[in-house]
């Protein structure tokens, strides 16, 4: 995609009106039926809004206006300090994931680790039935070295 390509800054409501996600994308049936396949919030949406820009780069600085502005309730990329998943404050989250084998983390890694960094989650996985292995968000205050 092109940063001059026309791009649809979007937003999608609930019933009471309340701001659940602001995102952008060039293809709005694609992005939605991928929010509808992978989002738990997702049946929440009763309204949607859009808004057309030019170009990609103006659609991101709307975008990222409105996240910090709007406050979207399941918006983690942009947002200073998300409510915890399971909190009231989103509702429709679950808590942190209470054990995924690890054969099943294997498989799904990619989806795992957008869900840690991007969703705040914790995914404990396990190897017959006993925790083995936890993936946590980064702080940002972490460093990571590795022995060799």
């Amino acid at each position: 995609m092109s940063p001059g390509e026309r791009t649809a800054i979007y937003r999608f409501y609930d019933t009471n009106d309340a701001l659940l996600y602001v995102g952008i994308t060039a293809d709005l049936e694609v992005r939605w039926d991928n929010h509808s396949r992978k989002k738990p919030w997702w049946p929440l949406v009763a309204r949607r809004h859009v808004v057309w820009r030019d170009s990609r780069n103006e659609a991101l600085a709307d975008e990222s206006r409105a996240i910090s502005e709007e406050k979207p309730l399941y918006n983690v990329m942009g947002s200073d300090n998300p409510p915890p998943l399971g909190s009231p404050e989103r509702p429709g989250t679950t808590a942190p994931a209470a054990g995924l084998t690890a054969e099943d983390a294997r498989r799904q890694f990619a989806d795992l680790l957008n869900r840690v960094g991007f969703q705040g989650e914790q995914i404990l996985i396990t190897r017959h039935g006993k925790p083995i292995a936890k993936l946590v968000p980064v702080t940002g205050d972490e460093t990571v070295t590795t022995e060799q």
